[in-house]
């Protein structure tokens, strides 16, 4: 229809309103780092402020390298609890919030249906005589639980069965286990999953066109899981820093510099002040400038605060903005093949990564490896002999941290291929909410997706255990190197913190963070546009300019590559397919009325109302928007939601889309099942409509239903994929073949 670019924009415009409210919480995060940072920076100078006041008051005047050591001491063991209280009670009241938000849903009245089901969810009778007619009943006999049997050869599944039963080509049993089991791995790796398909073949390849199939979902996916397995290199890099700006990218590089700076400054300042024999008759003077350091470095660490700011609104909006286009942009055989947890996942769990983690992970990141940096010029300069057990300790801190990344790339990988299936259980209950509450299913479908969400959170909370594990084992590894410094020289005890070797769990963090990036790219490069295997040359707007196909030879199947063979000629024109297509009823329930119906913008309200009078939908829409309050065309910009519709005046939708869309696309119309979910009446009207206004059109239509077809030119008669029969309907109603057989049995 068309609607590619005015679907992107309408998405893309979404998320930029999204990435605008999300700054309001990123500003409540820079208040709570700047209010945690003070306590743990500005408070010790405060409090040594004080203590030196009081003491002169006393009249004791006296600080020496001694007592200034351990009283500074004293202010960091009272001030880094307390910051890590105020930074907890944020998150805690947040927490908080959203259970909240959870009881009050829960409170709510729960749906009671009170109709009278006089025969069960099941005709029991009716049923049994299904399975007899169809010669079933051994059949379901043989299998291990009978009908409840979960018959597929989709992995995702295959991980919450009890039991696997995979099958010969002849049908009898070769293996089963659980899928915990390395024979059934190993068994169902060699499976061939793809579909039988006898292809004819042509010895002859020359004047033979081939067109590319972009790869199945599947090789895609474990493509984009791999990613997971391996660290990100330098592309991946050049590609966040691309997204986020170059200038963004300094600024936040002179942030980092700034806060190192200014932590060492700190530091340095201290470390003077003590070793100074006169420093007592200069206190004002040393607590004065140490004062005014721990302000700057107070600020610094409130700039490392905003590089949430830099990153996320270029960031997020640029990769976003690559999957959304790589997902519009895809061939047919991924959206009909890949299922909608994958592709949510990507949109939920990606985006929230690269949203909210991701720059999180690279400020902690970014400010230890700075402070890294500058400690080590500092030791180098004041203390040589720490440089003597760094490489040791090197050594020690990468073999550990390179066991977690192994572990930790599985976990995630784990984690994203179960949050997919949890999204795919909870889309498909939404979906069919209806259908469950008429049949009964309710407890079946909330546990079934009660299991789908504990698989979920099996991985993600071993991955929060991995971390901590990494953090325990990282804080062992500084209090030994603590304990070996105090043995060198006491004196300098306390120089090295646990913070100062927080780089690793950081850099840890932040490679399975950042390994998001890298998965969207390998998507966007794996799944190649629809129309780069097959449009070689650029096509006018106005194509085709007539109603009329050609195809010479031409065979297609899926999952294999499509060919057309003539010896001397080829005409493959079909394959560009600029056509209507009224397919499943298409609406964005937030959207407007006038957005569903017109995403282009290009008619008036005169030609929408026009259109839903033809349709037979303005009637509703009118009476709607009276009982509303509200004239009948301002109702065309209310959400779509306030406008309820039956499945079959859903399905007019398309209809009135390509009506006001026919002057500005193509002369070619397809309908498939267009009249599926409405009366014998209704369709009748609709066939009056497309025959009124789309004369000249070359109309397609793909229909089970023979009445739907009744008045076409040509019919063409498919079985497995395969034409078997072409020609008038009359004609091939009165002769013996496969359009009289269908007609015989709906007879009969």
């Amino acid at each position: 229809m068309g609607y590619s670019h005015a679907r992107d924009s309408k998405v893309q415009a979404a998320r930029d309103n999204e990435l605008r409210a999300g700054l309001v919480t990123s500003w409540l995060d820079v208040i709570k780092a700047a209010s945690g940072s003070f306590s743990n920076v500005v408070s010790p100078a405060i409090t040594l402020g004080l203590y030196i006041l009081f003491a002169r008051m006393a009249g004791d005047v006296a600080l020496d390298e001694d007592r200034l050591s351990t009283s500074f001491a004293l202010v960091q063991m009272i001030t880094i609890p307390a910051t890590s209280i105020m930074l907890i009670l944020p998150e805690f009241i947040e927490t908080m919030a959203g259970f909240d938000r959870v009881q009050r849903f829960l409170l709510q009245l729960d749906h009671q249906d009170r109709r009278k089901l006089l025969e069960g969810v099941t005709d029991e009778k009716w049923y049994r005589r299904v399975l007899h007619v169809c010669d079933m009943e051994l059949d379901l006999l043989s299998l291990p639980n009978g009908d409840n049997t979960v018959v597929t050869n989709g992995e995702d599944l295959l991980e919450l069965s009890d039991l696997i039963v995979i099958l010969n080509s002849d049908g009898s049993i070769c293996e089963q286990g659980t899928w915990d089991e390395p024979k059934i791995q190993a068994r169902y790796n060699k499976l061939d999953l793809q579909p039988d398909i006898d292809l004819p073949q042509d010895k002859h390849k020359r004047g033979i066109q081939q067109i590319n199939v972009p790869r199945t979902h599947s090789s895609i996916l474990e493509q984009s899981m791999d990613v997971l397995r391996r660290s990100a290199h330098s592309t991946i890099y050049t590609q966040y820093i691309a997204a986020i700006g170059t200038d963004r990218f300094l600024a936040t590089i002179f942030i980092f510099l700034s806060s190192a700076a200014s932590a060492m400054l700190v530091q340095t300042w201290f470390r003077l002040w003590v070793e100074d024999e006169e420093a007592g008759k200069r206190i004002t003077f040393y607590i004065g400038v140490y004062f005014a350091l721990a302000i700057g470095h107070w600020v610094s660490l409130t700039g490392i605060g905003t590089i949430e700011f830099l990153l996320v609104p270029t960031s997020g909006r640029a990769l976003h903005n690559q999957l959304l286009t790589t997902v519009i942009k895809a061939p047919l055989s991924f959206n009909t093949s890949t299922g909608i947890g994958i592709t949510l996942s990507r949109f939920s769990e990606d985006i929230m990564q690269i949203d909210r983690k991701l720059p999180r992970e690279i400020a902690v990141l970014g400010s230890q490896m700075f402070k890294l940096l500058a400690l080590i010029i500092h030791f180098s300069a004041s203390q040589t002999y720490n440089l003597i057990a760094l490489p040791l300790f090197v050594i020690a801190v990468y073999a550990i941290q390179d066991m977690y990344f192994v572990t930790s790339r599985r976990i995630k990988r784990h984690c994203i291929k179960t949050s997919s299936l949890s999204n795919d259980r909870f889309v498909e209950t939404v979906q069919g909410i209806a259908i469950i509450r008429a049949y009964g299913w309710e407890n079946a479908y909330a546990l079934n997706n009660s299991r789908a969400l504990n698989a979920f959170q099996v991985p993600s909370y071993t991955l929060h255990v991995l971390e901590q594990s990494l953090g325990l084992v990282l804080d062992l590894i500084v209090a030994g190197v603590v304990l070996v410094h105090v043995a060198f020289i006491v004196t300098f005890t306390g120089t090295m913190t646990a913070g100062d070797v927080g780089i690793i769990q950081s850099w840890a963090n932040f490679d399975t963070s950042f390994n998001v990036v890298s998965r969207i790219r390998d998507f966007a490069i794996a799944v190649a546009p629809e129309t780069q295997p097959t449009q070689e040359h650029p096509i006018p707007k106005s194509w085709p300019s007539r109603g009329k196909i050609d195809l010479c030879n031409v065979v297609v199947s899926h999952g294999d590559q499509p060919s057309a063979s003539d010896h001397t000629t080829v005409d493959v024109s079909f394959k560009v397919a600029p056509v209507h297509k009224i397919a499943d009823p298409f609406i964005i329930p937030n959207d407007t009325v006038r957005g569903n119906l017109d995403a282009l913008g290009i008619a008036t309200d005169k030609k929408i109302v026009e259109t839903l009078k033809k349709v037979h939908l303005w009637s509703s829409l009118e009476s709607r928007a009276i009982d509303s309050g509200l004239s009948p065309t301002f109702y065309l910009d209310v959400p779509m939601n306030a406008w309820p519709l039956s499945e079959g005046q859903l399905q007019l939708l398309p209809l009135s889309r390509a009506l006001l869309l026919r002057s500005s696309l193509g002369k070619i119309l397809l309908f498939e099942e267009f009249a599926s979910n409405v009366d014998p009446e209704t369709s009748g009207f609709v066939q009056k409509v497309i025959d009124e206004e789309f004369r000249g059109y070359t109309i397609i239509v793909v229909a089970h239903r023979l009445e739907s077809i009744a008045n076409s030119d040509v019919i063409i008669v498919m079985d497995k994929g395969r034409i078997v029969e072409v020609g008038a309907f009359n004609d091939l109603r009165q002769k013996q073949g496969a359009l009289r057989s269908l007609l015989d049995s709906i007879v009969l």
